[in-house]
This record gives C-alpha cells, sequence and structure tokens, in this order.
C-alpha cells in the first residue's frame, strides 16, 4: 500500500509540472481556406475568420506577456490567396519551408494553426483541391522537429485526431460505445507520461497537439449561429477572446494560460451533444505548457 501511496504521489508530481517561461518570441503560422472558388471542395465559411480573431487574440496575449510577436497567415478567401494580407498562390511546400526558416531558440513558442478540409482516413490539410496540395501530419510534425522551441497545434479539421496518431502520442480524449461516454483509466493515460518523461531526446521533439475531432469525425463549420468553426468557437474563448463583441481581450485574472488551462476550458464549456459528435483530442505529455504568461 505504502509503494502504491508512493507511486501516485510521483504520478501527480510529474503531471502537474509546468514547462518553465522565458520571454522570447512568439510565432504564430495559420493556414485557412474558404474554397469559395475551388472545384471538387465543399465551401466553408469560417476559417477566414477563425484566422482572423485567433491571430488578434495570439498577438494580444503575446505583448501583454513581454514576448515579441511575429505572425505568418496563409489564406485563401473568396478565390484569393494571401500571405499576411499580401496576394500570393501559396503551397504546402510553402508552409513548411517558412516553418524551416525560422530562426527560434528553446524557449520560444510556435503556434501552428488550421482552418479547413480535412482529408478522410490520412486526415490530411487539404489547402486546394489536387493531391500535391495536401499537407500531411507526419510531414508537418517532421519539419516543426527540425527545429528549435515548444511547439503548439490547433486543428479545427475533420478526421483531426490523425495528426495526434501520426506522431505516436497518446490522447487524452474522450472515448465512446455505442455513442456512450466512456472514462478513460487515469493509469492507463499516467504510466505512460511517466515513461516519456525519462526520454533523452523529449526537449525539441514534444509538441502539444490540440484537435477538433478524432480520426473518424467530422468537425463542424459551425454549429449554431456562430462566426466561427466550433471548435474555434470555443478555442477562442477560452483564450480570452470577446466571441460576442469580437474583440481580443486579456482575461481579468491574471497569472498562466497553459495548454492543458484551455484543453480543459474547451471541453468543460463545449455542449455535450457537440463534444459527442466532434469529440477535441489533446496530445498527453508529463509537462504542461505555459503559453502566456502575466
Amino acid at each position: 500500500m505504502k509503494k502504491l501511496l508512493i507511486l501516485i504521489s510521483v504520478m501527480l508530481t510529474l503531471i502537474s509540472c509546468r514547462g518553465e517561461i522565458q520571454h522570447g518570441k512568439v510565432i504564430f503560422i495559420s493556414v485557412a481556406s474558404d474554397y469559395s472558388c475551388t472545384e471538387g471542395l465543399q465551401s466553408l465559411d469560417t476559417p477566414p475568420a477563425d484566422q482572423k480573431a485567433l491571430s488578434e487574440e495570439i498577438e494580444i496575449l503575446a505583448t501583454e506577456s513581454g514576448e515579441y510577436y511575429e505572425e505568418y497567415l496563409f489564406l485563401e478567401a473568396d478565390g484569393k490567396r494571401t500571405v499576411n494580407g499580401i496576394e500570393k498562390e501559396w503551397t504546402s511546400d510553402d508552409i513548411l519551408n517558412t516553418i524551416i526558416g525560422l530562426e527560434t531558440l528553446s524557449y520560444d513558442l510556435i503556434i501552428f494553426h488550421y482552418s479547413g478540409h480535412g482529408e478522410e482516413g490520412s486526415g490530411a490539410f487539404a489547402p486546394g483541391p489536387s493531391q500535391n496540395a495536401r499537407l500531411y501530419p507526419e510531414e508537418l510534425i517532421e519539419t516543426l522537429k527540425l527545429i528549435d522551441g515548444k511547439k503548439c497545434l490547433f486543428i479545427d479539421s475533420c478526421y483531426s485526431g490523425n495528426l495526434i496518431e501520426d506522431k505516436g502520442a497518446l490522447t487524452s480524449g474522450e472515448r465512446f460505445d455505442d455513442n456512450e461516454l466512456v472514462s478513460d483509466s487515469i493509469l492507463n493515460s499516467i504510466i505512460p507520461a511517466i515513461e516519456k518523461s525519462f526520454s533523452s531526446n523529449a526537449e525539441n521533439t514534444e509538441i502539444w497537439a490540440f484537435t477538433a475531432a478524432t480520426s473518424e469525425q467530422l468537425s463542424y463549420d459551425s454549429y449554431t449561429d456562430e462566426n466561427y468553426g466550433a471548435f474555434t468557437y470555443y478555442l477562442l474563448r477560452a483564450l480570452g477572446y470577446n466571441t460576442d463583441s469580437q474583440e481580443a481581450t486579456i482575461p481579468g485574472n491574471g497569472g498562466d494560460i497553459t495548454f492543458y488551462d484551455i484543453v480543459n476550458e474547451v471541453r468543460k464549456s463545449m455542449p455535450a451533444d457537440l463534444r459527442r459528435a466532434a469529440s477535441p483530442q489533446a496530445t498527453l505529455l508529463p509537462l504542461d505548457l505555459v503559453l502566456f504568461s502575466f
């Protein structure tokens, strides 16, 4: 019994640890497409609004935290492609090359966001209709591993849980059997997390990812009358964005905004029927990532 109590104590200590934060850069890379003039793909209304709101909120959070903010906004809206508002016919290679070209240090924060279609089976992002336009999860993950810094992914697309599975990480998402919520065993999550904490090469390769759905579920472009994707709507609110006035705001209670704080807030605030239809998935790592600190 004593050994069991010691083991549980060690587990809780590791899971509650938070990565140390140092002032540096916050780099936001976002890809959003509405497909309004793209043959073969259903048009989506909300990705441009998703990108705009997230960029505004992350910029104000980064600035308030004393960080230098840098952004790369890949957008397709109304048939026109732009990067940071400048017209450019970008491709998935441009996205990967932008990541590779970043000059980062270990304490910089890189946030990657995608809002658009996801391909059934692979979970690949679909910035355009051709197979050459696909951006596959394993390509994105391997590219991010080439640069220094803490990496956080917010993915609002169908079948986006594939990204976590391709990465080989655990998920802490809900499980369903005949549409009934099934709770995960805490030991099934914590023991592997402890094993990962002893990995010698974890520092530069750990990636915190939060996706809109499992590898077999669709996501929602909108759920009721919101102007944002269903997942992004609750993500924005968890970050502090005022979705009613459509304004970026600073949380009034101060302190830290961490990855798992956001995950828990999204799951808590999302309606149960939506969470059953599109169940957000998150990587489970031994350290919580501090995104912003006030």
